[in-house]
């Protein structure tokens, strides 16, 4: 769901509606934030339809109920609102702009024309780092005192949400996960990611991907160099869920530079490295807080007045 600015054309698709706000009555930035709501959202899983893809008939629409405070706490609310999620936007876009630098420097200064690094070694990716794999974590099922949220691929691309599952906290400490750690999915959908949703447990299908030789930004470019042709090999096994094996991995060749050179690179990847983990830690904690001023402002609990 998103809001278009009125200057906008714009067009929808299939299976998607435009919601018009009624200005008399309702603020539109106030509809947007209520219908991004907890509130909103179990009155649609309440009203959906069909087993197979949930879905909301439109007959139904009218069954949806919409507090209305006075126009200004409306304004006060939607603008709020609004302007946190402006700012999560600008960060990751920030983020993403960064992933693009930091990898096109990558593969021009260390990934490109191999024959020019005569001295370089040549090794494996998996003898650059260790690819952790995860565990069956129904194994070890929560306690309901310290309890660890699960980390599987869904988390990867949403976060920690109330769905995520828990496991107890006595798992082995390697399988910890922790705000910078480099996280390889290798099955269904494969993806490289540095991980900032706070503490987790590592599920199966999972990598952590660690060195005691090299610096993270190494592995994690090398691991993100090859995600293509992974992916294409994931893409072949069309019995099953697409993966990749570890044989892949020492498949999968890197270049190694001398330690000067390796010192001297890390003083440019090192700082992109902390500045995503920096800006991603900055995007959670503002989500966290527009999630939880929201339903705070919607109830009455908090009011925000104007000077």
């Amino acid at each position: 769901m998103c809001l278009v600015p009125d200057d906008i054309d714009f067009c929808i698709a299939q299976d998607m509606v435009a919601v018009r706000a009624n200005e008399k009555e309702v603020d539109s930035k106030f509809l947007f934030a209520y219908m991004r709501s907890k509130k909103f959202k179990n009155q649609v899983d309440g009203l959906n339809v069909g087993t197979t893809i949930p879905h909301l008939k439109k007959t139904l629409f009218s069954k949806l109920m919409i507090p209305l405070p006075t126009k200004q706490e409306q304004k006060i609310i939607g603008c709020c609102y609004y302007y946190l999620s402006k700012k999560i936007e600008l960060l990751q876009k920030q983020n993403e702009t960064l992933e693009k630098i930091g990898l096109s420097l990558f593969e021009k200064y260390v990934s490109k024309n191999i024959e020019a690094y005569g001295d370089w070694e040549g090794k494996s990716l998996d003898e650059i780092a260790k690819y952790l794999n995860g565990l069956a974590l129904q194994k070890y099922p929560p306690k309901g005192v310290n309890d660890l949220p699960v980390i599987k691929i869904r988390e990867l691309k949403q976060g920690i949400t109330d769905n995520t599952d828990l496991a107890n906290s006595k798992i082995p400490p390697e399988y910890v996960v922790t705000d910078g750690d480099i996280l390889f999915s290798w099955s269904g959908s494969l993806e490289v990611v540095i991980w900032c949703g706070g503490e987790g447990a590592l599920n199966q299908h999972l990598f952590k991907v660690t060195s005691d030789e090299y610096p993270k930004w190494f592995y994690y470019y090398w691991t993100l160099h090859h995600l293509i042709r992974f992916k294409g090999i994931a893409a072949d096994k069309a019995t099953t869920m697409g993966h990749i094996k570890r044989k892949h991995l020492t498949e999968a060749k890197v270049l190694i530079p001398p330690k000067k050179e390796i010192e001297r690179l890390n003083n440019i990847f090192e700082p992109i490295i902390n500045r995503i983990v920096n800006i991603n830690l900055k995007k959670r904690t503002l989500t966290q807080t527009r999630d939880l001023l929201l339903p705070k402002l919607m109830s009455g609990k908090i009011r925000v007045g104007v000077r």
